[in-house]
């Protein structure tokens, strides 16, 4: 599991900031802006949410981390690089 020790301690389903998302899993922040636009499905992985129900693009987010450790667990394991001089 790819999730920091306080990632048990998390009572939640669903948490609200990047901040939490990133202390959890250990994603950097632009993994997740990316993987939000281009991998995770909105209503399932994460919600947009706003006081009037129509959210805009800048709207708060709330994220299911148990669904993000199991795409983290998904995804291929890395190819080794060279290291360039």
């Amino acid at each position: 599991m790819h999730a920091c020790p306080c990632a048990k301690h998390v009572p939640v389903k669903r948490v609200a900031i990047y901040l939490s998302v990133v202390a959890i899993t250990g994603l950097k922040s632009n993994t997740i802006k990316t993987a939000r636009s281009e991998c995770w499905m909105e209503g399932r992985v994460y919600k947009h949410v706003s006081a009037d129900g129509v959210p805009f693009d800048n709207s708060q987010c709330f994220y299911d981390w148990k669904l993000v450790e199991k795409w983290i667990d998904s995804l291929p394991a890395a190819i080794p690089r060279r290291k360039s001089a």
